[in-house]
């Protein structure tokens, strides 16, 4: 299967459009299952308005300690309702992103 990646430096990110203005209230993450699971043990969750991904709301992505040990393949995270139109994934580690699937759960302005 496909994933996403990016190269292993501190302060990794992956950097989602959702096209419009949205309520985000949970980030669902699969992890790889080809090995380095706990790559994924520390991530945060940026919730803007904006491009720049440095800016806006910030929330630890608390999956549960099976899935940042690399035993669950699988962890969602509840944030507080916050509007968003990027969403970005980021490791304050000297580690590599790899996600098998990353899904944004949100509810748009007429929700």
């Amino acid at each position: 299967g496909s994933g996403t990646a990016a190269d292993p430096t501190i302060s990794q990110f992956i950097n989602i459009d959702l096209g419009e203005l949205l309520t985000v209230g949970r980030i669902g993450i699969a992890n790889r299952t080809d090995g380095h699971q706990d790559r994924a043990r520390t991530l945060y969750c940026i919730l803007s308005r904006n491009e720049d991904h440095t800016t806006g709301d910030i929330f630890e992505l608390a999956t549960g300690a099976a899935f940042a040990a690399g035993v669950a393949p699988y962890g969602e995270a509840e944030v507080p309702p916050t509007e968003a139109l990027y969403v970005t994934i980021i490791s304050p580690l000297p580690t590599a992103l790899h996600f098998s699937d990353l899904k944004v759960f949100a509810k748009g302005r007429d929700a």
